[in-house]
């Protein structure tokens, strides 16, 4: 995807997200969203989120996709950000922690596995690290990505 029409939707999202004055976070309050609010506050973070990324501050990210994830429980794609986001920032043994937890939400999701390979393969964990790498190609036999870290593991 183009790399404008991207940072244009962003900030159409967070324009949208800006005007909503619906939008609290209270961790002391235990407040129940009604499922479109909660999908509105879900679509706001992971703009803000995408944002924080494009600008290469990734603990804002990490920060945006933890509080993501915690609004959607039980959410392997919104789990594995955060572990993506841990790996970047050279943190391989919470990386591994959120991929499992997104592997717990989803065994088949094959990105969380490659997650847990890369942080594997930082800690020179080559064996174990080709074992995830293979699962992700196993669930997804077309996974470039897979089979491109696969590659890595064998040099």
């Amino acid at each position: 995807m183009n790399k404008w029409l991207i940072i244009g939707l962003v900030i159409c999202i967070l324009g949208y997200c800006s005007r909503s004055n619906q939008r609290t976070f209270d961790s002391n309050a235990q407040t129940e969203l009604r499922p479109e609010q909660q999908q509105c506050d879900a679509d706001c973070l992971q703009a803000e989120a995408m944002q924080a990324e494009i600008v290469r501050d990734y603990e804002k990210a990490l920060e945006l996709n933890q509080e993501l994830a915690q609004l959607l429980p039980n959410n392997a794609a919104a789990e594995n950000a955060v572990a993506g986001l841990q790996g970047i920032l050279g943190r391989y043994e919470e990386e591994i922690a959120w991929a499992k937890k997104a592997l717990s939400s989803n065994p088949r999701y094959e990105q969380a596995y490659i997650n847990w390979g890369n942080a594997l393969l930082a800690q020179k964990q080559y064996a174990n690290a080709y074992e995830r790498f293979s699962r992700a190609q196993a669930i997804n036999p077309q996974s470039a990505m897979a089979l491109y870290h696969m590659g890595l593991t064998l040099e």
